[in-house]
């Protein structure tokens, strides 16, 4: 089934190209035309392989780039549906933390983001208490200020330390305008689900910000009858509130990036029982930066962050309450430049100061991990670029360790690219893992090693005047892993080490007329050192595809759909994973989206800043339920609401 649906997706990719380069030329192309004959990816710069522009077909990473323009011509309510289209990528979580973190290429073992690193405008948002409850994130982030996605599908600790172990994921907004100038929305949806942005900014002279006030409040779908842990039955709800502050600003070298969240989520505790409680976040994010230039070459950048993350929770049906804090404070200075006019260096050193509390296990602990990292990159030909990079990792009361990277770029010619790369990275133990102590429950190691991971890659890009398109074959082994033991109590321990294998296939093209298409297709196996297969939460397939209309009467309508393959995981006799809700099948989850520039389509220059869409989610009004991975002895639990629409008017001024 495998090679025949590669096969198939392979042949459509290919036809769809031929159908590009000989598609009629509609009016709204004519204006595009020569930038799209210099190819997609040519044109688009990314950041966060190197930490300084280039172009993705120059990059050392299998990167994919999601812009503002698709997030709004798609439609999305967050950025978890955002998300959720990308390839090899599904938001998943439990009933503790529902919807809280990125599963990619198979690595989702846990409930929390131990696996993909999440930055803002380049900055890492971790949390070293517990590796980052994300759910705010993903579900009051204003994707209203997004300019661009960046997506590295592979191993970003070279550059970005501990939790870049997958992936990494770039947040950038974007950047103040030259006059000052805003936009005000408001959507009201299913699910008495109510949202307001307000966002803006302007340059005055040297200074410079862009920011974002949002404020989203949702019910949620109430589930009936749904079965708790120790036979409890009752109303699983899903509803989410939240405010947001965002802010980036920027005075000559000085810049600022700063997120302020606050949020409740409806869950299920930490151990699964009902009625739904509430589980409280509250995270302050400060990034305060320098760029000294040199000359135009050279430049040092310093950097000073400050990460709060507060939390609290009900564990269960026993009443005891869990209150944590975190602080993090990263300091790093890094210098980049050209040493010759075909090599360039990045050398750079992070000091991180952790200091973490909690009020169950009684976890009070300050540490401190250094860090230090060096990438070159050398121009060998016009047609082969070699990239080499490495970081020393120094965590507190572990043994040191490197991580390495290493990539050959080849241009075929001027549309076709060859990527060879090689990665490593890692995931040290949180404090949490480290230091608790539950009296017969569960115990930490505070001597535990960090998780490691090795991955090769191999990637084809296509870049063509109207679309582009790429296939990847990727290996990763997983060792030391960070996992839990026994019985009465179990035992936090490194044990075991997984494989993983797959390939990737995506494009986007420019059919013309007005029609736009894009897609991804993944299929994933992984095994672990006892030869058992499919050992992690992960589906092994993915398709996903949507098409799009633009209309010159100032209309577009688009549709999407994507599927996820079941969770292997449940199917596999060495797991506890039980059904005692609905089974966690595989399922479609269609959307579509409708766009209005009402001064266009009325001829009324009045209204020429006023935008109608209409967003519609679960369109088959699918039960969408996925294993909670929390606890393997947990049942599945609703993963998605049912059929929803919800309607946005946006104004800029």
């Amino acid at each position: 089934m495998f090679s025949m649906l590669c096969t198939r997706f392979t042949f459509v990719s290919l036809f769809l190209i031929s159908i590009c380069s000989q598609a009629a030329e509609h009016p709204r192309d004519h204006e595009m035309e020569q930038l799209l004959s210099i190819g997609f990816e040519a044109l688009t710069t990314v950041t966060v392989a190197s930490k300084k522009e280039e172009t993705i077909d120059h990059a050392p990473g299998v990167i994919n780039v999601v812009t503002a323009e698709e997030i709004q011509r798609y439609g999305a309510r967050n950025l978890r549906d955002v998300l959720n289209r990308q390839t090899h990528i599904q938001i998943v979580g439990s009933n503790l933390f529902p919807h809280n973190r990125t599963g990619l290429r198979g690595v989702t073992l846990t409930h929390v983001e131990t696996d993909v690193l999440l930055l803002l405008n380049g900055r890492p948002i971790r949390d070293s208490g517990n590796s980052s409850a994300n759910q705010d994130l993903y579900s009051s982030f204003p994707i209203e200020t997004i300019k661009q996605i960046e997506i590295i599908r592979g191993p970003g600790s070279v550059l970005y330390g501990t939790n870049a172990f997958a992936g990494v994921i770039n947040l950038i907004t974007k950047k103040a305008p030259d006059t000052p100038e805003g936009n005000v929305s408001f959507s009201y949806g299913s699910f008495d689900t109510k949202k307001g942005t307000l966002s803006g900014g302007g340059t005055f002279g040297d200074f410079e910000f862009y920011g974002a006030i949002t404020g989203i409040d949702n019910e949620g779908d109430d589930f009936n009858n749904i079965n708790g842990e120790f036979g409890t039955t009752g109303k699983y709800k899903t509803g989410f509130n939240g405010e947001n502050i965002l802010l980036n600003a920027k005075f000559k070298g000085l810049t600022l990036n700063a997120l302020l969240s606050d949020s409740t989520t409806d869950h299920g505790k930490s151990i699964l029982s009902l009625p739904s409680d509430d589980y409280n976040l509250d995270r302050e994010f400060i990034d305060i930066g320098y760029v000294h230039e040199f000359n135009d070459d050279w430049q040092a950048s310093f950097n000073y962050g400050y990460h709060r993350y507060q939390d609290d929770f009900k564990l269960g049906a026993f009443g005891l309450t869990q209150e944590s804090e975190g602080k993090d404070y990263l300091t790093e200075l890094s210098l980049q430049g050209k040493l010759t006019e075909n090599i360039n260096l990045l050398v750079g050193a992070t000091y991180n100061l952790q200091k973490n509390t909690a009020t169950v296990g009684d976890v009070d602990l300050t540490s401190r991990h250094k860090n230090a990292y060096l990438q070159a990159d050398y121009q060998m030909t016009d047609w082969l670029k070699l990239i080499g990079g490495l970081q020393y990792n120094n965590p507190d009361d572990v043994d040191s360790d490197y991580s390495p990277r290493l990539a050959a770029i080849f241009k075929l010619n001027d549309q076709w690219d060859l990527k060879l790369l090689y990665g490593e990275a890692f995931r040290q133990a949180t404090t949490v893992e480290r230091v608790l102590d539950v009296p017969g429950v569960i115990v930490g190691d505070f001597g535990l090693s960090p998780e490691t991971i090795k991955t090769f890659d191999a990637q084809i890009l296509y870049s063509g005047r109207r679309g582009s398109f790429s296939a990847t074959y990727f290996r990763s082994k997983h060792e030391e892993l960070i996992t839990r033991v026994g019985v009465a109590p179990q035992q936090i321990v490194n044990a075991g080490e997984i494989e993983y294998e797959g390939v990737e296939l995506e494009g986007k093209f420019n059919i013309g007329h007005g029609f736009n298409f894009i897609g991804n297709m993944s299929y994933q196996t992984n095994e672990d050192d006892n030869d058992n297969d499919d050992v992690t939460y992960a589906p092994d397939l993915m398709l996903k595809a949507g098409v799009s209309y633009e209309s010159m009467k100032g209309y577009e309508f688009s549709v999407f759909n994507s599927y996820f393959a079941a969770s292997t995981l449940q199917n596999d006799e060495v797991t506890t994973v039980t059904a005692n809700n609905k089974d966690a099948d595989s399922y479609n989850l269609l959307t579509a989206n409708v766009r209005i520039n009402l001064g266009q389509a009325f001829n009324d220059s009045t209204l020429a800043n006023t935008t109608f869409s209409l967003y519609g989610d679960n369109l088959l009004d699918e039960d969408i339920y996925f294993p909670s991975i929390n606890r393997q002895s947990v049942s599945s639990l609703p993963h998605n609401k049912g059929r929803g629409f919800y309607a946005t008017i946006s104004v800029d001024f």
